[in-house]
């Protein structure tokens, strides 16, 4: 059991979920956002995928985005949303504040290239987006869907 919205730490989102058309569509609101950064993790491109993993690399520094006042049911949404292919760990921000993050668990997937939100809000956001809608119409209460996101 996961612990209460005032005991759980931020949510530091680095990729799709930065983005207001998609956390609508899951949550069906944009919750409270402040900008963040981490040190040492790197949001890399996945091949064939249209979202990231945060990977470890001492050398990066990843911006994104905290997700604060998140409800129990908004975070199983979001555990179903990115499914098996993360595991939320926590993180440290570099103004030192604990937070916790959907780190990729696959590393010998992840690119050495990172992750442009820009290319992706321009060229895949709104396919992204409408995709999800889908991926919400069928998401039952108390589902996990494997593998995760969608493409």
């Amino acid at each position: 059991m996961s612990a209460p919205a005032a005991e759980r730490p931020p949510l530091f989102v680095y990729g799709t979920l930065m983005f207001a058309e998609v956390l609508t569509v899951l949550l069906d609101r944009v919750p409270r956002i402040e900008p963040a950064v981490v040190a040492g993790w790197r949001a890399a491109s996945l091949p064939g995928r249209r979202y990231p993993g945060l990977v470890p690399d001492p050398a990066a520094r990843t911006s994104g985005r905290l997700l604060l006042g998140l409800a129990e049911a908004e975070m199983a949404v979001l555990d179903a949303f990115e499914g098996a292919l993360y595991e939320v760990g926590p993180l440290v921000l570099v103004d030192g504040r604990a937070v916790s993050a959907y780190l990729w668990r696959d590393l010998s997937v992840a690119s050495t290239s990172v992750w442009d939100p820009g290319v992706f809000a321009e060229s895949h956001l709104e396919c992204y987006a409408r995709r999800c809608v889908a991926w919400r119409a069928g998401l039952t209460p108390g589902q996990v869907r494997q593998p995760g996101q969608v493409q």
